[in-house]
């Protein structure tokens, strides 16, 4: 009976309540893999859920501790902490912040807080709701005006116990669940060049500090900037719920490709509930404040005439991830919800399939917006995702508009408050003024000493404004060279700068240089900005060579093996093929047919090449390579500069059946210049349970850079100690060498490599069976150089085909299966 009495106990565990002269507030820990299983068997049409609340009761006037600063402000502090927690945020049903009270949220050592303190303006309807604060512990920390204190309300019920990544996570070294899928378009990508002021009108929202949807703000006929927000019905958010919602803006990747890094530092929080209708599934709320104008939050235009779009983007937050843009080329139909059949008087628009991007959990309430980057529904669900062609479905905004026929369940009453009749209206961007100069990536050139030199840039400078203004740009440097140094921009209007190398680089000796355009605004500045460039002098001579006539002697694991291909497999997709680019051998994975299903990551990893004072670092090869999408069958190229750590600069987003060689080129100057242990590693897998492909054969490997060959840069693996590319399998090899991969990497690897597309959890690389065993050796093992300097009987030599670009990091997440609401 004792023991039924402990387990009821435990089972029934409350939060430990903070008592005057306790500090801390502990919340029993989430069980996050229970947790993210439920998430599996959720309810269609239930909103997206990050965290789960756990109920307590707080007050100041009881709980946590008291003291003072010197000028006189009181100070309430109290830990809040629940072990193993991604995140936390806090729910006061009971608030009222008197005038100069403010309310800070922070992570231990101050290694993450809230960009800014809460306030009275963020209390909505007596509650105060707060955002996020990463990790498993956090600090409340109010101050107040001593002769404020008694105007003090506040009541803690609601600590909410993030289970699921949403944000930084500064403090958790728990493994993060797979991010938003790999074939999303990171915003600050070039596809989003074009929709920049749509882009900065979506956000994000939780609501009631545990469920996500994402929303955008919408303009109204008056263009006067009322802050109403569209989402979709099924996220939940009531005429009681409004006030418990936090939307944060440019929640983005730092840089394009990384489908991670944002931060949530901006925010608006609380709201009040408009209107709604679940028939064409939309909900506006009205934000409790303006959006700080630091935010450069956009007001959405719209059309509401129910006509098809021609084309069709959505911008959206994909599993509780980093904003991302996807693109419909084909045009839309009318439909009911999760109906492909036509109709006028349907519900909802329906996009056949993606074309570039897709949809995810979270991506619910998001705009879909046509051609004339105007908003025609938000998001209803669907089977969107990477690695498929199905469909979504949007609330139609033309059924939202009219709605009910009420002004509680439609949207006319709010966008045309003086019912003028208007049915359309563009973007309202209050910050878009000014100068916009688009790309601003940087611009690279590179040719030989005393030129010429490829490579340039054209800068789009737009006008964002409707008044004139004059713009000037400057080199930073006189070996960039301008086609203009300045003009005069009417209203709207947009002119090209090109960018190039200037009669002054002739004179550059070899080396790698940067600099900058300044393009300035200077009628009233709004806009200025630098413009980075950057010059590579010299021509780059080949470091390191494999033809492939004989083994290299790489570390392979799994069946990767060196040889002449079979020309068999191609079950899905081309066959290997019968010999290399040049010559009979290649390097490949299983040269006898296709790749196995349900396998690990498997390695092919070259021995260390010193390139040491070399720039400008190029690999090139040809490849023979076939490959499910990468959301189910993963193939990567990866680096190292240490052997422990590797960095993919390739992984397959798509599917690839090259069903012939293909000529790569890849810039590795980011990572490989001026090292002097760079190790590439090529890696097949891991791969699901369905489709085979012949997978990896690579020929006619070569490394090339500016700056004079050395000896002693060895291309080849010292296996057991040989130096000169070659193996031999010495006795103290045989337990730590590439052959013991199965074992050794089996377990360890099925992850990812750093952001790689292995799989799941980290491989910091040291239990690839072998990769820690390879020790430079002595010899140049460069194979079949020519007098020239050239690879002998490899046409690499040539004219190369053009550059290929960098392709960010890759990440597997599973497609949808079936039909089922965005979350």
């Amino acid at each position: 009976m004792s023991i039924l009495l402990l387990l009821a106990g435990l089972a029934f565990a409350a939060p430990t309540a903070a008592r005057p002269g306790r500090a801390t507030l502990t919340v029993p820990p989430v069980n996050a893999a229970a947790r993210l299983a439920e998430d599996d068997q959720r309810p269609v049409g239930a909103p997206g859920r990050f965290a789960i609340a756990e109920q307590v009761d707080v007050r100041p006037e009881r709980d946590g501790v008291w003291s003072s600063t010197k000028d006189g402000r009181k100070v309430w502090r109290l830990r809040v902490r629940s072990a193993g927690a991604r995140n936390l945020n806090l729910g006061f049903t009971e608030a009222a912040l008197p005038k100069g009270a403010e309310l800070f949220l922070t992570a231990p050592d101050n290694r993450y807080s809230l960009a800014r303190p809460l306030t009275q303006k963020d209390v909505s309807q007596g509650e105060l709701w707060t955002p996020i604060v990463g990790g498993e512990e956090l600090l409340i920390e109010l101050y107040l005006p001593a002769d404020q204190a008694s105007a003090l309300k506040l009541r803690l019920t609601s600590v909410n116990v993030g289970y699921r990544a949403f944000g930084p996570d500064p403090i958790s070294d728990a493994a993060p669940p797979p991010p938003a899928g790999s074939c999303n378009n990171d915003v600050v990508c070039p596809e989003g060049d074009d929709w920049q002021e749509e882009i900065h009108a979506v956000g994000v929202l939780s609501e009631g500090g545990t469920l996500f949807c994402t929303g955008t703000m919408l303009n109204n006929v008056r263009q006067d900037g009322t802050p109403y927000f569209l989402t979709a019905n099924h996220c939940g958010v009531s005429s009681s719920g409004a006030s418990r919602v936090v939307v944060y803006w440019n929640f983005q990747s730092p840089d394009c490709g990384d489908l991670g890094g944002g931060r949530l530092d901006d925010f608006t929080s609380g709201a009040t509930y408009v209107s709604g209708w679940s028939t064409s599934d939309f909900t506006l709320i009205e934000l409790n404040s303006v959006p700080d104008a630091a935010f450069e939050v956009s007001y959405a235009g719209w059309d509401a005439t129910g006509d098809d779009a021609t084309s069709a983007v959505g911008i959206h937050h994909p599993n509780t991830d980093e904003k991302a843009i996807s693109f419909e080329n084909d045009p839309t139909s009318r439909t009911d919800a999760y109906s492909n059949r036509t109709s006028s008087s349907g519900t909802h628009v329906r996009i056949t399939d993606w074309d570039d991007g897709t949809t995810e959990s979270g991506s619910s309430g998001s705009a879909l917006f046509n051609q004339d980057h105007r908003v025609i529904g938000q998001l209803t669900g669907g089977s969107a995702a990477c690695g498929n062609n199905e469909s979504d479905w949007y609330g139609n905004f033309n059924s939202d508009w009219t709605g009910n026929g009420r002004s509680s369940g439609r949207l006319s009453d709010w966008l045309d408050p003086d019912d003028s009749g208007e049915l359309t209206t563009d973007t309202y961007a209050p910050w878009a003024n000014g100068l916009q100069v688009t790309p601003t990536t940087p611009i690279s050139m590179d040719g030989p000493v005393g030129g010429p030199f490829d490579g340039s840039g054209a800068l789009s400078l737009t006008n964002r404004g409707d008044s004139a203004l004059n713009w000037t740009a400057t080199a930073a440097d006189s070996w960039v060279g301008l086609s203009s140094t300045g003009g005069r921009l009417t209203g709207s209007s947009t002119t090209t700068l090109t960018v190039s190398a200037g009669s002054a680089a002739a004179s550059l000796p070899e080396g790698v240089y940067f600099s900058t355009v300044e393009l300035r605004n200077t009628t009233d500045g709004a806009g200025d900005i630098d413009v980075p460039v950057q010059i590579i002098v010299g021509e780059r001579q080949l470091q390191a060579g494999w033809n492939m006539d004989t083994d290299p002697g790489w570390t392979a694991s799994g069946d990767w093996a060196w040889g002449a291909p079979t020309g068999r497999g191609g079950s899905t997709g081309a066959a290997d093929p019968t010999g290399g680019y040049t010559g009979d051998n290649v390097y490949g994975y299983n040269l006898n047919g296709d790749y196995d299903n349900n396998m690990s990551a498997t390695h092919l990893t070259t021995g260390e090449l010193d390139l040491s004072g070399r720039i400008g670092t190029v690999l090139r090869f040809y490849r023979w390579l076939g490959v499910e999408e990468g959301e189910y069958d993963n193939a990567s190229l990866s680096i190292s500069t240490d052997g422990r750590t590797w960095t993919t600069v390739w992984a397959n987003e798509g599917a690839v059946d090259d069903g012939g060689w293909v000529y790569q080129e890849i810039d590795l100057s980011e990572w490989a210049d001026d090292q002097a242990s760079v190790k590439l590693r090529w890696t097949m897998g891991a791969t699901d349970r369905d489709v085979e492909y012949c997978g990896w054969n690579i020929d006619d490997v070569e490394i090339w850079a500016i700056g004079e060959p050395t000896s002693g840069t060895d291309g080849g693996t010292t296996d057991g100690g040989t130096t000169d590319g070659g193996t031999t399998d010495g006795s103290a090899d045989g337990s730590t060498d590439g052959s013991t991969d199965g074992s050794a990497d089996g377990s360890a690897d099925g992850s990812t490599d750093d952001g790689a597309a292995d799989g799941g959890a980290v491989d910091s690389g040291q239990a690839d069976g072998g990769v820690t065993d390879e020790l430079p050796g002595g010899d140049s093992g460069l194979q079949g150089l020519d007098e020239g300097g050239k690879l002998s009987g490899c046409a690499c030599s040539g004219a190369p085909a053009p550059k290929t670009g960098l392709i960010g990091l890759l990440v597997a997440t599973l497609g949808l299966a079936s039909l089922r609401r965005r979350r």
